[in-house]
């Protein structure tokens, strides 16, 4: 099968279940969601001090097939070159909602 315009191979994450250290630390694991085939358009980039460190944020949309089916959610986030994108926004898009737009950010610290 052909990627066409989708030629970015991505991951979806989502949070896992809690656990516990023996010292009774609580974390969130992040899990695998699955791996999909996505386009990707950068739409803006800002940048600025936070708490003294020169921070970048940028804005980035994804488009996924079939993916109104796959349950992604502004909770989870993509991984693609292992650089992580936060997921903000989930938008059904073409025809009769065939497609799906992911809105995420990205946080660069410099």
């Amino acid at each position: 099968m052909r990627a066409g315009r989708n030629r970015w191979r991505v991951t979806i994450q989502q949070h896992g279940t809690d656990t516990a250290s023996a010292l009774g630390e609580v974390t969130t694991p992040w899990v695998a969601l699955g791996e999909y085939w996505a386009r990707k358009y950068v739409k803006s980039a800002t940048e600025g001090l936070v708490q003294g460190q020169e921070t970048a944020v940028v804005v980035t949309q994804w488009f996924l097939r079939n993916a109104p089916s796959l349950g992604i959610v502004p909770e989870m986030r993509l991984i693609w070159n292992e650089r992580i994108y936060d997921i903000r926004e989930v938008i059904p898009t073409g025809p009769a909602d065939s497609e799906m737009m992911l809105v995420t950010t990205e946080v660069l610290n410099g």
